[in-house]
């Protein structure tokens, strides 16, 4: 089985600082929806909890573009990014859990996936689909690589 999940909304605001607006996420996400998307990724570019002064003030809160995902999708999983760290379960995750969001990629720089359990088994105890993402893969070698996913 193939899935495509889309991040613009998600990814794409490091390009516009982080100002989506509710509008645009609505239009986006009902076209994806329509198009066939299996997941549409939406938030901060660094993820849920990410709006700072040190990584970047997102013009709207999570919590406005989650909506308007939601809100504008039928078919579709909606996603969220999650940095341990960043993001908390009940500052963050738990919200979004119940503004429904229903797919989680819990992300760690690749020598650190350690620091993605804890969360990803909260997440997985609401039946929710989880999914762990190593980012920077290239800064390690195939073995660290390897125990890091074992």
């Amino acid at each position: 089985m193939i899935r495509f999940l889309d991040n613009t909304l998600r990814d794409g605001s490091h390009q516009n600082k982080h100002s989506f607006d509710p509008q645009q996420v609505a239009k986006v996400a009902k076209a994806l929806d329509t198009l066939g998307i299996d997941i549409i990724e939406v938030g901060h570019g660094n993820g849920l909890g990410a709006s700072s002064y040190q990584i970047g003030l997102s013009k709207y809160s999570d919590r406005e573009i989650i909506e308007a995902a939601s809100n504008n999708i039928k078919s579709a999983k909606l996603g969220v990014h999650v940095i341990p760290g960043i993001a908390t379960y009940k500052r963050d995750i738990e919200p979004a859990i119940k503004m429904g969001v229903n797919y989680f990629r819990v992300a760690s720089h690749c020598t650190e996936a350690d620091l993605t359990q804890s969360i990803i088994e909260k997440i997985k105890s609401h039946n929710i689909e989880v999914w762990g993402a190593l980012m920077m893969s290239h800064m390690a070698t195939i073995n660290k690589l390897k125990n890091e996913i074992l």
